[in-house]
């Protein structure tokens, strides 16, 4: 269910309002109304993900039980082996990515199709490795609720494409008990139709362009490819940013901060700095975890 469509905006609609009904409907038992609505996300991310493929879902349900398991036994374990079973854990978590990439270079080379694409795994295995790695390194506690973790592991604005969250930042919100807040929702609505502005009305329209001159590239004058250079640039930036504006509105309005994912890249004044500001969660996570 991509983000840009009428669909989803539909699918947020309904979550928003049951999950808002739910909170004021339980307000007087705010350990209940917690509760619930953290379920109502949990089963509203599902059935996100389940949309793309019901089989798929089994393998996300599969990351954050491994998830929750290496919270629990990392809490438990002598310090002696701490660190083997943390490198066990990351192990099993990028595995499937790893896996995936090596066949399917190897079926391309081969020239014969790729294996069956997971949505998001790429994201939820390394957002799951912040969990995992966050409790070895103590910075946070191992999380006693698989619902609170499998929460973190599949949060639906955020499940398929980032941005990757950490566990040190997102379970606190995820524990933390919320009330409806206008002035986040309304943020968060105008980040949400923002980012729909820059996708659909800017981007998209871009792309059309674009297109058409790559369609044409024997006959199109000099300037029209350069240009379409130019704007492919502006393109790509619109494009990404803009399905992150969408769901980092979209999380906002339910009382989540994603944090800024892309923060005008195009000004940055040296390369390590636009990398700094382009994919800011990827780039974060690639400084911390692999460099």
């Amino acid at each position: 269910m991509p983000v840009y469509t009428k669909l989803f905006l539909v699918f947020f609609l309904l979550v928003y309002f049951s999950y808002y009904a739910v909170i004021h409907i339980f307000r007087k038992n705010e350990h209940l109304a917690y509760k619930l609505s953290n379920i109502l996300l949990l089963i509203s991310s599902m059935a996100f993900y389940a949309y793309s493929g019901v089989r798929f879902l089994i393998v996300l349900l599969l990351f954050g039980a491994v998830a929750y398991i290496s919270g629990i036994v990392l809490s438990r374990v002598s310090t002696k082996f701490r660190k083997l079973f943390t490198f066990l854990f990351i192990f099993i978590e990028i595995l499937p990515i790893c896996l995936y990439r090596i066949i399917g270079l190897y079926l391309n080379i081969a020239g014969k199709n790729g294996p069956v694409s997971v949505l998001g795994l790429s994201f939820f295995s390394l957002q799951i490795v912040t969990y995992t790695y966050g409790v070895y390194a103590n910075r946070i506690d191992a999380e006693k609720s698989i619902l609170s973790v499998m929460l973190f592991a599949c949060f639906f604005p955020c499940v398929s494409s980032g941005p990757i969250q950490r566990a040190e930042k997102l379970l606190p919100q995820i524990r933390k008990r919320r009330v409806f807040d206008y002035d986040s929702s309304a943020d968060g609505l105008k980040l949400l139709a923002f980012g729909y502005f820059k996708k659909l009305v800017l981007a998209d329209n871009l792309a059309v362009y674009i297109q058409s001159v790559r369609n044409d590239y024997a006959q199109a004058y000099a300037l029209a490819v350069l240009l379409s250079v130019i704007l492919y640039s502006f393109q790509l930036y619109l494009d990404f940013s803009g399905y992150s504006d969408i769901v980092t509105g979209c999380a906002k309005t339910f009382g989540f901060d994603l944090g800024k994912n892309f923060d005008h890249p195009y000004l940055s004044r040296s390369v390590s700095e636009f990398w700094g500001r382009w994919h800011i969660s990827l780039s974060s996570w690639l400084r911390d975890f692999v460099y």
